[in-house]
């Protein structure tokens, strides 16, 4: 569970550091440096290799810090803003919400649905 957790704060502070750089005009690599969205399972586990080890407390504390990061962004942005696509440049085709979404309640959903199974395996 908390490798599930310390990979949630990970994508958002992805999409955290996206949108902070975007927004500074500076370059955005979506998903990561040198990844293409094809290459998801390599940065997933670039992501546990880099988390595997941490405490239950660093990633709670981490979680919470990135769950109040990505509430604050969000308040920021009018709807409009949040979900038209292509209203930003560093946002490609798609829209701030998109992404957003992708870190928080997609990855949330697939979170809850690995917690499920491991507490039925149990």
């Amino acid at each position: 569970v908390k490798d599930l957790l310390a990979h949630l704060d990970a994508w958002r502070d992805l999409v955290l550091a996206w949108e902070r750089s975007g927004c500074a005009g500076e370059p955005v690599a979506i998903p990561a440096p040198g990844l293409t969205w094809a290459q998801l399972p390599a940065l997933n586990d670039q992501i546990w290799q880099r988390t595997c080890g941490d405490s239950w407390d660093d990633v709670m504390t981490r979680l919470h810090a990135s769950h109040a990061a990505i509430r604050a962004v969000v308040s920021d942005y009018s709807e409009d803003d949040l979900f038209t696509k292509r209203r930003f440049a560093w946002t490609g085709s798609t829209s701030v919400g998109s992404y957003v979404i992708l870190a928080t309640t997609s990855h949330y959903d697939w979170t809850r649905t690995l917690i499920r199974r491991f507490v039925r395996a149990g």
